[in-house]
């Protein structure tokens, strides 16, 4: 059977169309299976390079970094709640910040909050860590002469472990501060004609402590 020229035409349009349909399909199925640039920045890392505890009124070092986001250019971060009201610049884009932080008198566990900030200003999701501001107490009292009763100047208190030593006054009274919570030996000597020592092993709390100690005679008097 003869094919006319219009019906030629026709067919050939309606072959193109086709062509033209399969290539826009396999277009769009390539454009879902590819990858998707995300909206946001990833969640910063934080890091303590001299670790997470200190005392009340000092200082922690905090690293924020951008775990490898390219876009990340700052960081905003806030302590005890999630107002993230700092900011610190990175480094370079995508790279990290290490800040001072005054963690004040509060004691206890802490939390510190954080978020990743592009070139968009595009914030990424809370990272959340935790800090222990741990409280110092102070140890003091009198030593006395067990023998006597009466306060002993001049004696030697040591406070174990830690090694630190200090003097009784002429009242025979000692003070040691910034003593963190923990089992402590606490030991007065003195030395001379007559040397006499005392020790005693106590716990100490958040409260701090007030403690005797008396003297017995370690060897015969000169």
């Amino acid at each position: 059977m003869a094919v006319f020229p219009v019906q030629r035409a026709i067919a050939r349009a309606v072959t193109a169309l086709a062509t033209v349909a399969a290539g826009l399909a396999v277009m769009a199925g390539a454009a879902e299976a590819g990858p998707t640039r995300p909206v946001s920045p990833q969640q910063p890392a934080i890091i303590f390079p001299n670790g997470s505890e200190t005392a009340p009124g000092g200082t922690l070092t905090v690293t924020f970094a951008a775990s490898g986001d390219k876009g990340v250019t700052k960081f905003r971060y806030s302590l005890d709640s999630p107002a993230l009201d700092r900011t610190a610049e990175a480094v370079t884009p995508g790279g990290s910040v290490t800040v001072t932080l005054d963690v004040g008198t509060t004691t206890g566990p802490r939390p510190i909050y954080a978020v990743a900030v592009d070139r968009r200003n595009r914030t990424s999701d809370l990272t959340q860590a935790e800090i222990i501001v741990t409280p110092t107490t102070q140890l003091d009292g009198t030593v006395l002469s067990l023998s006597t009763w009466l306060p002993v100047e001049g004696a030697t208190v040591t406070l174990e472990p830690g090694g630190r030593q200090t003097t009784t006054d002429a009242n025979g009274f000692y003070s040691f501060s910034g003593v963190g919570p923990g089992v402590y030996t606490v030991t007065a000597t003195l030395g001379g004609d007559c040397p006499s020592a005392g020790s005693q092993t106590v716990e100490i709390d958040g409260q701090g402590l007030t403690l005797e100690l008396y003297l017995l005679p370690t060897g015969t008097c000169g």
